[in-house]
């Protein structure tokens, strides 16, 4: 269960399972998140397209798999999800993750 707070009435939501649509590892406290309601009930987060999380450990790059067009390797983002990313990508990076598929969308500049 997560507990959302509304920014403008201090109103605490609480929202689990299914109404929170898989998105539960790319919430992060204090992000502002949008909630879909029917009538006054609130039944679902919506979740943003893509989240950027930092790296917290890579593979090295002997464990990569794919062809040389594609090469990816592991790595564990700081929430705990493990994702494929391409060789250059390295511990403490920020990357952009699909919220939908989690796959890496990207490195984000700093």
């Amino acid at each position: 269960m997560r507990v959302f707070m509304d920014a403008e009435s201090f109103e605490e939501v609480e929202l689990s399972g299914p109404a929170l649509g898989g998105g539960e590892p790319f919430l992060v406290e204090g992000q502002e998140y949008r909630l879909l309601y029917a009538g006054e009930q609130p039944v679902r987060l919506d979740m943003p397209d893509s989240a950027a999380l930092k790296i917290a450990d890579t593979a090295a790059p002997t464990h990569a798999v794919g062809n040389s067009a594609s090469i990816l390797k592991e790595a564990r983002l700081e929430n705990g999800l493990t994702i494929r990313v391409p060789l250059f990508i390295k511990t403490g990076d920020t990357v952009r993750v699909s919220t939908h598929n989690r796959e890496y969308l990207g490195k984000v500049q700093a």
